[in-house]
Formats: structure tokens, C-alpha cells, sequence
């Protein structure tokens, strides 16, 4: 299956460790740069090592509430308290 996003079906995402183990997707960015963040909503990601650059199409596959928020413009941000809330969407601070 190809996807596209914003024009774009080679499109990654940098992703972290706890979600690639299984922790539910609570904050995902599209960054102004037209990077994708797909992580767990920890603050804690001090190590680059605890994050993987990872094919965007895999990561909705993956994890299907990603699909809720692949509208987001360049420079927005969306959050979620848990995997059963809705995303909130805002603009990433500058």
C-alpha cells in the first residue's frame, strides 16, 4: 500500500522506543522542517538513541490513531492525555 502524505510517499517519521514496544502514541508533530514525531509523550527522550528514523506509512499501519492527525500542517503539533482521548492540535511553539 503507498501513502501520501502531503504529497509525499516516502515520507518518515522519527519515532521513539516506547512506542515501537507498544506504549500508545500520545503526541505527534509535523514539525516546520516537514519532519514527522510519532512518540509516547514522554519528556524523557534525552538520548537520540531512544529514537528511530522509521517509514510513516509503517507507523499508521502500525498504530491506526496516527490516520486522525496526518492532516497536520507544517509547524503543528497534536497531543493526547491517553489512547482513549481525542488529539488536541495546536501550533508548535516557536
Amino acid at each position: 500500500m503507498t501513502h501520501h502524505y502531503h504529497g509525499n510517499s516516502d515520507a518518515e517519521a522519527f519515532v521513539c522506543g516506547k512506542v515501537d514496544a507498544g506504549e500508545p502514541v500520545l503526541y505527534v508533530s509535523h514539525d516546520p522542517d516537514g519532519a514527522w514525531q510519532v512518540l509516547c509523550g514522554d519528556d524523557e527522550h534525552r538520548d537520540i538513541a531512544d529514537v528511530h528514523l522509521a517509514c510513516l506509512g509503517c507507523v499508521v499501519e502500525k498504530f491506526a490513531a496516527v490516520r486522525d492527525v496526518l492532516d497536520l500542517p507544517e509547524g503543528w503539533q497534536a497531543e493526547r492525555i491517553d489512547s482513549k482521548q481525542a488529539w488536541t492540535r495546536s501550533r508548535l511553539p516557536t
